[in-house]
């Protein structure tokens, strides 16, 4: 008997002295980010990092800029926000204790507002130094580098009127150092150097490589020539090799690598004075927590029975190689590849289009009916690890970008597309319509996984390109009003093609040299405004986007010699 109620008084004390670390529980880290301004900002990525910078907990905000983080240590930690077109901020020393609540907002500044706090004089020996170093950071799609008719400089994302390949180079050399930011598995530094010759008999060749620093988490090679085989005859040829590391694919939580190797050959011939046609293949494998192969053929014959007038019926199988000019531009996009229930699949289909243009000095306009069948689409969206692994949602995730990628419904749609440009001066208009049917959410509840039906939707873009001859200044600004919901192009096949929401692109000379020596800084935006991001929530509570056109930023220099 006495023993009993000593075992029972010995497990009542262990007892009462375990009541208070269970009712500590895990500590929680809330808060706004929030702009200068006083804005809540959406999307925003926030991390509570260790004394190693090693990531205990992350989260996005919400539409009304909240995050929450759970974290089941104690210690004294970091807490950083990044976004595109912010400077990163870090909150240091942050003390954390189990079972605190602690309320942490966060402001964002953009580069131009810090900029507003540098010391108009040298700093002197007593003063104190900035807390913060910033690199620039930026986002978009490869090819990183492409030639203007001007001879110099590169091309961003923002397709500008006019711009058309070089042609009479001998030798061609460029160098770039860019930064980018927002872009799935391709956010940070690249180093690219591209190569290009052009022999005496039209022999042209190309070769383009990022040299990759350490601990670089990407890789791009491409090598292309293009040849007259016979009078009216041309051959193109581009192969490349990328891969892409640190990304989870499907359910698994460990990080992988996206590798692809890709060949395209095209051949234009001209079958008469008003005839010619474009005929093309790529072989593209993709591997990425599983493998996965694709041909995609293209054909296309155009008419010119005048000196304006152009008629081209178009059939091609694969978003962006569509004609022998696409055999190198376009090559270094990131495979549109993602994981699903069935394994890896990559987005293909069938794109049929008739276009009528004309081309009448200042003026051009092209109108444009196509029919399409869009097979596994991949669709975009935004999301910590854990969201997606609650929500259920098989995906491949970037980490970095917090981009993941997921396959949508297969759907058939057809279209008319209108494009309408002039030239005012030294600043060229461009108006563009879109109207087809496209993926778009349904109404409901705001919970995943999303309903997605196909309904008819409208583009309308505006786009203004010019240049300040005065500064050397080349500039694109464009907005689209999109339907609401849309979660796909309206031309599904077009990679170049109108962008919805606010883009803007800047190429500032910043010198000219003899021989074609030129420095150039370029900087690019895409979806300034944040706009077209849908929020869905997990069974837990976390917070999905998808989102058409994720918010990036792009910078860098580039020297042409």
């Amino acid at each position: 008997m006495v023993k009993r109620v000593v075992t029972q008084s010995v497990l009542c004390l262990l007892a009462l002295c375990c009541l208070p670390a269970l009712a500590e529980g895990p500590a929680t880290v809330a808060g706004t980010v929030r702009d200068a301004q006083g804005q809540s900002q959406i999307g925003v990525l926030v991390q509570l990092l260790s004394p190693n910078n090693e990531i205990l907990a992350a989260a996005y905000t919400d539409q009304d800029g909240h995050y929450d983080l759970r974290t089941i240590y104690s210690g004294v930690f970091q807490l950083r926000a990044s976004a595109a077109m912010f400077l990163p901020t870090i909150r240091q020393n942050l003390p954390v204790q189990m079972g605190a609540h602690m309320l942490v907002d966060l402001t964002l500044n953009t580069l131009t507002e810090a900029l507003q706090w540098l010391p108009a004089h040298p700093r002197t020996a007593s003063e104190p130094a900035d807390d913060w170093k910033w690199t620039l950071r930026s986002p978009s799609s490869r090819p990183i580098l492409r030639i203007f008719d001007d001879g110099v400089g590169l091309s961003a994302g923002i397709p500008s009127p006019g711009e058309t390949k070089h042609a009479a180079l001998h030798n061609h050399v460029r160098a770039a150092a860019m930064n980018q930011s927002g872009v799935f598995a391709e956010s940070g530094v690249h180093q690219v150097v591209t190569m290009e010759h052009t022999s005496p008999k039209d022999h042209e060749y190309l070769l383009r490589s990022d040299i990759v620093p350490a601990g670089a988490q990407f890789s791009s090679s491409t090598a292309a020539t293009s040849f007259e085989q016979a009078p009216g005859q041309t051959i193109h040829m581009a192969a490349n090799y990328q891969w892409h590391s640190g990304l989870t694919s499907g359910s698994e939580q460990s990080p992988g690598t996206l590798g692809s190797a890709d060949l395209r050959i095209a051949q234009t011939s001209q079958l008469g004075p008003d005839l010619k046609a474009e005929v093309g293949n790529e072989l593209e494998q993709v591997a990425w927590g599983g493998h996965v192969m694709g041909m995609h053929p293209f054909a296309s014959l155009s008419l010119t029975p005048g000196e304006s007038t152009t008629l081209t019926y178009a059939l091609t199988t694969t978003p962006g190689f569509s004609s022998t000019e696409d055999t190198d531009t376009t090559i270094e996009h990131t495979p549109l590849a993602a994981p699903s229930s069935r394994g890896l699949e990559l987005e293909h289909g069938l794109h049929q289009s008739l276009t009528w243009s004309h081309d009448a000095g200042p003026s051009v306009i092209h109108v444009a009916y196509f029919h399409d069948l869009v097979e596994d689409p991949v669709l975009q969206g935004m999301a910590a690890a854990s969201a997606l692994q609650s929500a259920g949602v098989t995906a491949g995730l970037d980490p970095t970008s917090g981009i993941f990628r997921e396959v949508g419904n297969s759907f058939t749609t057809q279209g008319l597309e209108l494009n309408a440009s002039h030239q005012f001066g030294d600043v060229n208009a461009c108006v563009s319509f879109t109207d087809a049917n496209a993926l778009t959410l349904s109404e409901g509840p705001a919970l995943r996984p999303p309903p997605t039906h196909t309904a008819n939707a409208q583009l309308a873009t505006l786009s203004l390109h010019g240049v300040i001859t005065q500064t050397g200044t080349h500039w694109t600004a464009s907005y689209g009003a999109e339907s609401h919901g849309v979660l796909v192009p309206l031309d599904a096949f077009s990679i170049d093609g109108p962008a919805p929401f606010m883009n803007v692109y800047l190429r500032q000379q910043i010198r000219g040299g003899s021989g074609g020596n030129n420095l150039e800084a370029i900087i690019e935006v895409r979806n300034l405004l944040a706009q077209g991001y849908h929020p869905f929530l997990s069974p837990d509570g976390e917070t999905l986007y998808l989102v058409q056109v994720p918010r990036s930023i792009q910078g860098g220099l580039v020297f042409s010699f």
